[in-house]
C-alpha cells in the first residue's frame, strides 16, 4: 500500500501544481485561458505538464522581474552615495561651514563675493519692460499660496494623528539659508526669501500629499511619472491587488522609512548640519 502511494507521489503533485494554475487563472480572470481547458473532454498527462511548465515559467519571469528592479534601487543607491560625496565638496571649494543654523564664509571669500554684488540702487531699476510687466503676476500669488498653506496645515494637525502617519518637519522644507550671502543685495533676498518659501511649501506640501497617497492609494501608474515623491517607489504594482491589499491603510510603512524627499533623485546641502561633508539626501 505504502508503495503504491510513494509512486502515486509524483502525480499527487502534478495535480496539485494543475489545480492551482487552474485557479489562479480563473482568480485573475483570465476566462479567454480557462475555457480552453475546460472545453478539452480529455486533459492528458503531456498536456497537464506542459501547463505546470508555462505556469512554471511565468513564475521565473516575473521573479526575474524583480530582480531586476532591486538590482536598479541598489544602482541608483551607489550613484546617489557618489553624489553625496560630490556635494561634500562644495563647502570647501566655496569655502563656508555649518554652525547650527547658520552659514559662515571665511573672510576671504566673503570678500570675494562682495565684489559681485549689485548695488540695490541700480538693481531697482528693471533691465526689461517684461520684467515689469510680470511683476504684479509674480508677487500675486502669495495670496493663494497662503491661503493654501492655512488649509494644508489644519488638514496636516487634524488627520494625520487619525490615521497614525508621523507629521511632515516644516522647517526641512521651507529653508532659507541665501541671506547668508554676501553677493545678494536687500531686493535680491527678498526675492529669494519668497522664492525659498514658495517652493519649500509645495515640497512640503508634497510630502504631506505623498504620504496621504501612501496610506489611501499606494499604486503606481501604469505610466512612470517624469518626477513623483519619495513614497512613490514603495507603492504597489499596477495591477497587482495583492500587494495594494497588503499595502493599503498600512501605518506599520511609516515607522520603516526615512523621511522621503520630494521629486527626483538627488542629494541637497543641509543648513541644520554641523558638518560641511554633511548633505541631506533627496529621494
Amino acid at each position: 500500500m505504502f508503495v503504491k502511494i510513494y509512486h502515486k507521489i509524483p502525480d499527487i503533485i502534478e495535480e496539485f501544481l494543475f489545480f492551482i494554475y487552474v485557479f489562479s487563472i480563473s482568480k485573475n480572470r483570465r476566462f479567454g485561458d480557462f475555457k480552453i481547458i475546460l472545453k478539452r473532454k480529455c486533459i492528458t498527462p503531456e498536456f497537464k505538464r506542459d501547463i505546470i511548465k508555462a505556469c512554471l515559467i511565468n513564475q521565473i519571469k516575473i521573479i526575474s522581474m524583480y530582480s531586476k528592479i532591486k538590482e536598479l534601487i541598489k544602482k541608483i543607491d551607489v550613484l546617489n552615495e557618489a553624489l553625496k560625496e560630490e556635494y561634500s565638496q562644495l563647502a570647501t571649494k566655496y569655502g563656508f561651514s555649518f554652525t547650527q543654523r547658520k552659514i559662515v564664509f571665511l573672510e576671504k571669500f566673503k570678500a570675494r563675493n562682495k565684489k559681485f554684488r549689485i548695488p540695490t540702487w541700480k538693481y531697482a531699476v528693471p533691465k526689461s519692460i517684461c520684467h515689469v510687466l510680470s511683476m504684479p503676476f509674480i508677487y500675486m500669488m502669495i495670496v493663494p499660496l497662503v491661503i493654501l498653506d492655512i488649509f494644508i496645515t489644519i488638514y496636516h494637525l487634524v488627520a494625520f494623528p487619525l490615521y497614525g502617519i508621523p507629521k511632515v518637519e516644516r522647517k526641512s522644507y521651507i529653508v532659507y539659508d541665501r541671506r547668508f550671502l554676501d553677493y545678494l543685495n536687500v531686493i535680491q533676498k527678498i526675492n529669494c526669501l519668497y522664492c525659498s518659501y514658495a517652493n519649500g511649501f509645495l515640497a512640503y506640501a508634497a510630502e504631506i500629499a505623498g504620504r496621504t497617497e501612501r496610506y489611501w492609494c499606494p499604486i503606481k501608474a501604469a505610466h512612470q511619472p517624469t518626477a513623483y515623491h519619495g513614497w512613490y517607489k514603495d507603492f504597489a504594482d499596477y495591477g497587482n491587488p495583492e500587494e495594494w491589499k497588503q499595502k493599503f491603510n498600512d501605518q506599520e510603512a511609516f515607522n520603516k522609512e526615512k523621511d522621503c524627499r520630494f521629486l527626483k533623485k538627488g542629494v541637497l546641502l543641509s543648513s541644520n548640519k554641523k558638518s560641511p561633508s554633511e548633505v541631506t539626501e533627496i529621494f
